[in-house]
């Protein structure tokens, strides 16, 4: 069963930003947050609402993982 995917309201998503202090949410990175995540992805089952906001680089290097992370569990 595909999950189904939960989005934030904008403003949900500046309440989020502002939580985060307007930075990026990984640890060590002062980038300008951009895009709205989830811890465990949509494909492996999430069906909830982005957990924080990374910014673009570090949200590329997530999805990178997470694609390699599913194809793993997939084989």
């Amino acid at each position: 069963m595909k999950a189904r995917r939960a989005s934030l309201t904008p403003n949900e998503r500046k309440a989020m930003i502002q939580r985060q202090g307007f930075a990026c949410f990984t640890f060590g990175c002062d980038g300008k947050p951009a895009v709205a995540e989830h811890f465990t992805p949509v494909a492996m089952g999430n069906d909830q609402k982005p957990d924080c906001m990374l910014c673009q680089d570090c949200a590329d290097r997530k999805t990178k993982r997470d694609v390699a992370n599913i194809a793993k569990v997939k084989r």
